[in-house]
């Protein structure tokens, strides 16, 4: 619901969900990083963006420690979970201005997943910003159309691939 609400243009009904679902439910780690990608698409409270998603990846570190059976964490999504982590921490960091960072954890995000076989689109749009706002557009072009082959509604990922082609150059 939350996601409906973003992409339906009600961001402040779902931020308020997110904080609900969160505050309901805080061992539920991919609620925080939702939460923490959602302030970091906006650029608003980036602190605390970065603590939850620190904060997640974190206890996604201890909860593999603990498990006994890494073949069963493998299979219940724990590795793309911590891709997914990775790609939102480096987000966070990247939005605050910490630009190396950043772009660093976004890129082990995508080796790691294009070592797994599961490509991840965000990732991919995420990285696509880092090089458009590089003046790599040739790179920023290659892998948003990554992404977009992976999921075709990804409206941010769609509106930089227009930017990159035909209509001019404009700041992100």
């Amino acid at each position: 619901l939350a996601l409906a609400h973003e992409r339906g243009g009600r961001p402040e009904a779902a931020e308020q969900l997110w904080l609900g679902l969160t505050a309901a439910w805080p061992d539920e780690l991919w609620l925080s990083v939702e939460l923490a990608r959602y302030w970091a698409d906006r650029g608003i409270r980036l602190d605390e963006a970065e603590t939850l998603a620190r904060d997640a990846l974190t206890a996604l570190g201890r909860q593999r420690w603990l498990s006994w059976d890494q073949s069963r964490a493998a299979r219940t999504g724990r590795g793309l979970d911590r891709l997914v982590y990775l790609d939102c921490l480096g987000w966070v960091l990247y939005r605050q201005g910490e630009r190396a960072a950043g772009r660093e954890l976004l890129a082990q995000a995508r080796s790691q997943a294009d070592a797994a076989g599961q490509p991840q689109p965000l990732n991919l749009y995420h990285l696509g910003v880092v090089y458009y706002e590089q003046g790599q557009d040739a790179d920023a072009l290659r892998v948003v159309d990554m992404a977009l082959a992976l999921d075709p509604t990804l409206g941010p990922a769609k509106l930089l691939r227009e930017r990159l082609t035909g209509r001019g150059r404009q700041t992100t």
